[in-house]
């Protein structure tokens, strides 16, 4: 059994326990994201890649950004948790991997040098890795998961 203490709110957690993975940049609070012309997220889980093609010299809105990973890979649902990207399923089931060789990761804050996977615990009694109970507590979280 492993034990989390996530200091996040409800949102966070409902992403997290659902394989979902969040990018490290906020993008939904600015003008955009320039440079993305050409550049790729590659997932490993599902299978797919997104390429950008925005106008050349635009900035891509995070309206743009969501429209275009979703019509790429259309098992993907993206939202957004404070701002930043969070990439899911769009029926949960397993866990999103997303490769470290995106030439887009480094915009959208995820990872260069190792992959970004999330996991999907299932409910109590789902199979492993399974949630096995939670509890809400001041400033977050207390899981309990297993994964055995």
């Amino acid at each position: 059994m492993t034990l989390f203490v996530h200091p996040v709110p409800p949102k966070h957690l409902d992403h997290f326990l659902l394989g979902g993975i969040v990018g490290g940049v906020v993008v939904r609070n600015g003008p955009g994201i320039y440079g993305l012309e050409g550049r790729t997220l590659i997932f490993t889980a599902p299978v797919g890649v997104v390429t950008f093609a925005p106008a050349v010299g635009e900035a891509m809105t995070p309206l743009a950004i969501k429209a275009q990973i979703e019509a790429d890979i259309p098992a993907l649902l993206v939202t957004f948790i404070e701002g930043s990207l969070a990439i899911n399923l769009a029926a949960p089931a397993l866990g999103i991997a997303l490769s470290p060789a995106g030439t887009a990761n480094p915009y959208l804050g995820f990872d260069t040098l190792a992959a970004t996977e999330g996991t999907y615990y299932n409910p109590p009694g789902g199979g492993v890795p399974e949630l096995v109970s939670i509890k809400q507590i001041s400033g977050g979280f207390i899981q309990v998961i297993t994964d055995e």
